[in-house]
């Protein structure tokens, strides 16, 4: 069975909106594909990406406005600096986004994969 879901939310503080997330989920019985597009403020530090019922990234799209970092199935791992990147056969089971670029930046993140 296919399924299709759309989910949009935001996380304010007192003066601004820290993360305005808007994620398409489209699920099959043998692989996940989610879209997503953050806006994500400066000093945003390892978030991290909900990956739905995926349980393996295969393969990670990421097209920044600003600069970033990623770091694939820890925070302690080593993070990789990125402002657009094609992965395939990632195998990453999380993935958390830095934003130090010294302004809110704008993602759009596309990943496929295997669903627990």
């Amino acid at each position: 069975m296919d399924f299709i879901e759309n989910i949009s939310f935001k996380v304010v503080d007192d003066t601004r909106v820290l993360i305005n997330e808007t994620k398409t989920y489209t699920d099959t019985t043998s692989s996940d594909f989610i879209t997503s597009t953050y806006d994500l403020v400066d000093g945003t530090t390892d978030y991290p990406v909900e990956l739905g019922r995926v349980g393996k990234i295969k393969y990670l799209f990421i097209d920044s406005s600003s600069p970033i970092s990623i770091k694939l199935n820890s925070t302690s791992n080593t993070a990789i600096p990125v402002k657009f990147i094609v992965l395939s056969t990632v195998d990453a089971t999380s993935l958390y986004i830095t934003n130090s670029s010294g302004s809110t930046t704008n993602i759009k993140l596309s990943l496929v994969g295997i669903p627990t």
